[in-house]
C-alpha cells in the first residue's frame, strides 16, 4: 500500500482546438506541454510515415496509444492502492505494468499526486504530471510512465525530458515544492 500526501489542487478543463490539447487557465488557453513538444519531433515523424506509410504508420500510433493508455491506467490505479487493478485487462499490457511495478514498490516512499494538473504562467504551457512522489534516495520527484516497442536511446527521448522538466518548473511555480529529478519509466514490449 502506498501512502499519499496529496497537495490541495485546482482542475484545469481542457479541450481540443485543432487536433492539439489546451488547457483554460484563468481567462487564459494554455496549450499542453506534450502538444508544444510534439512539434519538435514532427520532422521525424514525418519521415517515418513516408517510409512505412499512411495506413501503416496510423495503425502502429494507434496501438501505441492503446498501449501506452492501458500500462498508463494500470500504474496510476496500482500506485492510487485500488483493488484487482489487473481484473480484466488484457495480456499484453500485463507484462508491461509488471515491468514498471517492482520499481515502484521498491523506490517510492510516499505520493504526493497522480495526474496532477500543472501549469506555469511564465511557460504559458500547461499539462498533467503522472506521478509526483518521494522517492528513496532521490528527493521529490516527476515521474513519468512510457511504453514502447523497443528499447529506446537517450537521444531519441529528449522531449520526454523536456515535459517533466516542464512539470519541474510548473511544481515550483504553482505550489513552491522543487523537484530534486525527474524520472522515466519506460516499459518495452517483449522484454
Amino acid at each position: 500500500m502506498f501512502i499519499h500526501h496529496p497537495l490541495d489542487v485546482t482542475e484545469l478543463d481542457a479541450q481540443m482546438i485543432n487536433g492539439k490539447r489546451f488547457y483554460k487557465v484563468e481567462n487564459d488557453l494554455y496549450p499542453s506541454v506534450t502538444s508544444v513538444l510534439s512539434s519538435l519531433s514532427k520532422e521525424g515523424i514525418d519521415e517515418w510515415v513516408k517510409r512505412v506509410g499512411t495506413e501503416e504508420a496510423n495503425k502502429v500510433k494507434n496501438q501505441a496509444a492503446s498501449r501506452g493508455t492501458k500500462v498508463h491506467l494500470m500504474c496510476e490505479n496500482y500506485v492510487a492502492n485500488k483493488p484487482d487493478i489487473l481484473k480484466g485487462r488484457m495480456p499484453d499490457t500485463i507484462p508491461l505494468f509488471r515491468q514498471i511495478q517492482p520499481w515502484l514498490d521498491e523506490n517510492i516512499e510516499y505520493v504526493y499526486n497522480i495526474e496532477i494538473p500543472l501549469y506555469s504562467k511564465r511557460l504559458r504551457s500547461a499539462g498533467r504530471c503522472d506521478l509526483i512522489a518521494k522517492v528513496k534516495g532521490y528527493g521529490t520527484c516527476i515521474i513519468d510512465y512510457k511504453t514502447s516497442g523497443k528499447p529506446k536511446e537517450e537521444h531519441w527521448i529528449t522531449n520526454y525530458f523536456y515535459q517533466e522538466t516542464a512539470y519541474s518548473i510548473m511544481m515550483e511555480e504553482m505550489y513552491n515544492i522543487q523537484i530534486d529529478h525527474i524520472i522515466t519509466l519506460i516499459a518495452v514490449e517483449h522484454q
